[in-house]
């Protein structure tokens, strides 16, 4: 690491750097895990959720959410819940993901 990347005290200067933040890893080829972020179109997600819910080969699916998603994630089940009743059962469980994020220098030219 370069002298002129790191502070007096020892810390990197993260001016010096840009964030590329990660996307968790996840199986979204798999019609039973839905995952659901802070952009996902709430009315959309509840349409294809509808739709799993009157597929008879599916008996179960799990809504994911992370971080400000949670909220919209817990809103579609609840929404699910009050519409179709006693006829769907939810689970909220919750759970730790490890997130990473990598740190480029900024090319100074």
């Amino acid at each position: 690491m370069e002298e002129d990347q790191q502070k007096e005290d020892g810390a990197i200067d993260v001016s010096k750097y840009k964030m590329n933040k990660l996307t968790p890893n996840r199986d979204s080829s798999q019609r039973d895990q839905i995952y659901v972020s802070s952009h996902s179109n709430f009315q959309s997600v509840l349409k294809y959720l509808r739709e799993l819910l009157d597929d008879d080969t599916i008996t179960t699916f799990t809504i994911h959410g992370l971080g400000k998603a949670l909220v919209k994630a817990v809103d579609l089940a609840v929404q699910l819940k009050q519409e179709r009743g006693k006829s769907i059962i939810i689970s909220p469980n919750t759970s730790s993901v490890v997130l990473l994020d990598e740190y480029e220098p900024v090319q100074n030219d």
